[in-house]
């Protein structure tokens, strides 16, 4: 992870070293993106990476710094396990979280690229999990529980437009997953 982390903010800052800036005062930017690297649950799980919807606008221009945006973000993740024992006996796990948080970032003057999007910032909401257990013998048991967390996070990310209004991402913090990619699309 470590490895990626170092690749990845390499990479950024040297397709940043170039002409204008991606993100300026009013762009509106929304994200779809897919989360790996989740915590884990036990051996053997079973997930899909998580889904991940954000928007950001650029509302402050801060002389010689960068533009701060505000938005939010909403991600759903979901995991599974199964175990079983013929004839009878089979034991079933599943976890189903959802986060919707609000986000601030700032978008540095420093990379001069309108190609590239270099931003970092915080992230402050909820989570929300639903835990199901399952277990089939003699006699089947079913239980439910639900939980809620306050969630903040760290984050950092780049864009790379390929396309006037149409870039990848990747982000890492932590959120629906450690690292995130996905498009976002300018309007």
């Amino acid at each position: 992870m470590k490895k990626l982390m170092v690749t990845f903010s390499l990479s950024v800052f040297i397709l940043g070293l170039a002409q204008a800036q991606a993100f300026q005062k009013q762009s509106l930017v929304g994200n779809v993106g897919l989360g790996f690297g989740w915590y884990g649950y036990g051996y053997s799980t079973t997930s899909i990476p998580a889904i991940t919807l954000s928007l950001e606008k650029g509302v402050w221009d801060i002389s010689n710094v960068g533009i701060i945006s505000l938005g939010g973000i909403a991600g759903y993740k979901h995991t599974g396990f199964h175990y079983q024992v013929p004839p009878n006996y089979s034991d079933h796990w599943s976890w189903n979280d959802f986060l919707i948080a609000a986000r601030a970032a700032i978008h540095p003057f420093f990379i001069k690229n309108d190609k590239v999007d270099l931003y970092g910032g915080v992230a402050l909401g909820m989570r929300f999990e639903t835990w199901k257990y399952s277990y089939f013998a003699a006699v089947p048991e079913y239980y439910t529980t639900h939980y809620s967390y306050g969630l903040f996070s760290i984050f950092a990310g780049c864009r790379y437009y390929f396309i006037n209004n149409l870039a990848v991402f990747g982000e890492l913090g932590y959120g629906p997953g450690y690292f995130t990619l996905g498009l976002s699309g300018k309007f």
